[in-house]
């Protein structure tokens, strides 16, 4: 079975990673004027560190033939941004570059772990370990929701998103927010989660089914668990998927 960013469309990697890319921007500039214009240095750090391991690794693995193409380091472009999205605008710098470069390394071994969730687990951790209060953004729930439907509309019309786990993802989990008391934070969270990390392309199921069973169990998850809990099970989650998948083809192909 092919464990790659397999969706079906006719697009290939590159366009399907070139589209979320574009797909990031309206976050981008709404998380700069959350925070101020300062955080955009935060952000191209982050970026920058994602790709220079990337570079470091690439160059040490092929070191006789590596030539840089700047197309091959979209994806940690993607990254980079996708961790200054969902972290805490008040997480120290240093934090930022340590917990970047420790995922990008990772998943630069294993693909098929999503290295957001190993970054985004190191900065919960330190806030969580450290007592420190986590400073909360103050959305416009309107501007954040259209931003979501102009970004996630994209996707689909461009067949480059598991738009079956991002559904049941988001629509469970908002539904359990609508539920308990609304925390407008969380639902900010809740969105970078259901439309870029939990259905990231190459650690997530190929099947629907599979996809939808990953998609319950992570908005399950994300209801009940501490963050840095939520995402050590992302991460468990991850490893397993290749199997999940597996036995759910299986299942299939056995039941047809």
């Amino acid at each position: 079975m092919n464990y790659g960013p397999y969706i079906k469309s006719e697009n290939n990697n590159d366009k399907i990673i070139y589209n979320i890319l574009i797909s990031l921007i309206p976050f981008i500039i709404y998380k700069i004027y959350l925070t101020n214009l300062t955080s955009i240095i935060y952000l191209f750090i982050t970026i920058i560190s994602s790709v220079l391991i990337s570079i470091i690794f690439d160059a040490f693995k092929n070191s006789q033939s590596y030539k840089f193409n700047f197309k091959n380091y979209i994806y940690p472009v993607i990254i980079g941004t996708i961790i200054y999205l969902f972290i805490p605008s008040n997480t120290p710098l240093f934090l930022i570059i340590l917990s970047t470069i420790i995922g990008t390394s990772i998943n630069s071994f294993f693909k098929n772990v999503n290295p957001v969730l190993i970054a985004s687990l190191i900065i919960y951790a330190y806030f969580l370990i450290t007592n420190n209060n986590i400073i909360k953004l103050d959305i416009n729930i309107f501007i954040l929701i259209g931003i979501s439907i102009i970004s996630l509309g994209y996707l689909i019309l461009n067949r480059s998103v598991k738009f079956r786990i991002s559904f049941v993802f988001i629509l469970l989990s908002l539904l359990s927010l609508l539920i308990a008391e609304i925390d407008y934070n969380n639902i900010y969270l809740l969105i970078i989660l259901g439309l870029y990390i939990i259905p990231e392309l190459y650690s997530t199921p190929n099947t629907a089914m599979a996809g939808i069973l990953y998609a319950l169990m992570a908005s399950i998850t994300f209801m009940i668990l501490p963050m840095p809990i939520f995402l050590i099970f992302g991460i468990i989650m991850n490893i397993l998927n290749r199997y999940l998948d597996l036995n759910v083809a299986f299942y299939l192909v056995k039941n047809n």
